[in-house]
């Protein structure tokens, strides 16, 4: 379910358990049967240029300038090429298949071609003898050639490129994992890592979230199990799922039912860490040998480097492109459109959850606040370093009181109207927001929204600043009418 969100019958446990997910998570096409190009190539932190040449749907590189790009040698001797990169050094031969690496003969699937004096190799060589990711781009004709996964807002994770295929996972809780295609076999040197096969066929979530980082990448039908009920759910598929018997509730993370899992014997189940983590389901995991790996997106304290984590589950399904293209363009609409609010007048907003007598809020640094900002408002604690995200009921009204918009941070299911919010706080009726009735809560999907970071932002835009995207739906957050 929503890290840090246990749900009991009890509507006072219901009320602690959004409480504590609140602190913990606010805070051009051709007909030609052969084309040469000079593609960009990508990588974490430069640019180069690599000669291809694409013949009969088969994409070829200069050898030479792919070992280049990535800090490795190699020399063109007439026929022969030698390249070296590292412990690794390759031999080719043109119009050959035969070639070796590191003195072990292998066989290529499509000979070398020589082209103006440069050796071109398959793409699919470039896999199997580099330690790095090789894609590439047809429509913007672009190789991308990756020795790491690009990761531009979180530092939570890493994935590492090997040969063959092969990937080095370090998760959220700094364990190491390698993902194994089908066919391949684990390097000696990584014999004693947990392994882990692929493609993923099935898998199990211990929150609500990881299903948000399935959406993007159309993964959603391996979802054989969730630690969430199916009346807490908002995404379609796992409802159906749910209902059609092809995903199985198996208890919550707290008391799941170990004997259903291991009967289900998920190919991995992602699960969550930290304060409010699973670590008793992770030892368990580790007792029944049951694959497990951590996403700690919820301690993410930008928007953005929450939704990155889409980038560490689309690693187990290799469908890294997908995630980077969708990630890319989510990131891509906010900065257009913040572009245009920063010089907009800027709303001051009010942001918090009541209970128990007291006020919860983002803190100034946390992924909330920053969401504020990046949607033209002018958050009213942004300056003041608010700690420990909990202030009294006087001194939320004392700055909340001119204040232009309230968004109270509740879904619907639990904060319905408005009336009910200032039953736990009379005097917040006196707040300018309330009285201009400019007082919005989540809609029910707002957590499970996670693959929509950008839509979450654009809809603070149409809240905070409406002029500037005109006749905009907004669709995370509703505006009380009551």
């Amino acid at each position: 379910m929503c890290k840090g969100f246990k749900r009991k019958k009890s509507r006072s446990f219901i009320v602690t358990a959004l409480l504590f997910i609140f602190v913990f998570t606010m805070t051009g096409c051709s007909d030609k049967s052969s084309e040469t190009t000079n593609s960009k190539v990508k990588n974490n932190n430069n640019r180069k240029s690599v000669s291809t040449k694409v013949e009969d749907g088969k994409v070829y590189a200069s050898l030479k300038e792919a070992f280049e790009y990535v800090g490795g040698e190699c020399k063109i001797e007439g026929k022969s090429a030698t390249a070296t990169k590292d412990k690794d050094t390759i031999k080719v031969v043109s119009d050959s298949k035969e070639a070796e690496l590191n003195s072990t003969k292998i066989t290529m699937t499509d000979e070398v071609k020589n082209i103006n004096n440069d050796l071109y190799v398959s793409m699919s060589f470039l896999k199997e003898v580099m330690d790095a990711r090789v894609s590439f781009d047809e429509e913007n004709k672009v190789l991308n050639i990756n020795t790491e996964m690009p990761l531009s807002y979180t530092k939570g994770f890493s994935v590492t490129y090997l040969k063959g295929g092969l990937k080095k996972v370090v998760d959220g809780d700094k364990r190491t994992l390698i993902l194994v295609p089908q066919g391949k076999i684990v390097p000696e040197e990584y014999k004693n890592e947990i392994v882990v096969n692929m493609p993923i066929k099935d898998v199990m979530l211990g929150s609500t979230t990881q299903a948000c980082l399935l959406r993007p990448i159309k993964e959603l039908e391996t979802v054989k199990a969730v630690t969430t009920e199916k009346k807490n759910w908002t995404i379609p598929e796992i409802i159906n799922g749910l209902e059609s018997g092809a995903t199985t509730f198996v208890g919550t993370g707290k008391a799941p039912d170990y004997e259903k899992i291991s009967t289900l014997k998920p190919s991995i189940a992602f699960v969550y860490s930290g304060p409010s983590g699973q670590k008793e389901m992770m030892d368990k995991f580790n007792e029944l040998k049951i694959s497990y790996a951590v996403d700690n997106d919820y301690l993410e304290e930008d928007p953005f480097g929450r939704m990155e984590w889409l980038k560490f589950v689309a690693a187990f399904y290799d469908k890294e492109e997908e995630a980077e293209k969708y990630f890319n363009e989510a990131v891509s609409k906010v900065q257009d459109i913040a572009k245009k609010v920063s010089s907009g007048k800027k709303p001051k907003v009010a942001w918090g959850m009541i209970s128990k007598g007291e006020v919860y809020v983002p803190k100034s640094d946390s992924y909330a606040a920053k969401m504020i900002e990046l949607g033209g408002g002018d958050y009213i604690f942004k300056s003041e370093g608010v700690g420990n995200a909990k202030i009294s009921i006087e001194e939320f009204y004392a700055k909340a009181k001119e204040a232009d918009v309230f968004v109270y941070a509740s879904t619907t299911n639990y904060a319905p109207t408005l009336k009910g919010v200032l039953e736990q706080a009379p005097i917040l009726e006196n707040l300018n927001s309330v009285q201009n009735k400019n007082v919005w809560c989540f809609h029910a999907d707002y957590y499970q929204s996670l693959d929509k970071t950008d839509e979450l932002i654009l809809d603070l835009v149409g809240i905070f600043q409406p002029e500037v995207n005109s006749g905009y739906d907004i669709k995370h957050y509703v505006k009380y009418k009551e």
